[in-house]
């Protein structure tokens, strides 16, 4: 369903986000 695709959107992108946004602060 849309509601799935647009989740697995979300999560990719929130956890790509996150993966990017964590690196410089870990660093």
């Amino acid at each position: 369903s849309w509601i799935t695709l647009l989740g697995e959107k979300l999560d990719a992108t929130f956890s790509k986000a996150w993966a990017d946004s964590s690196i410089p602060v870990e660093r």
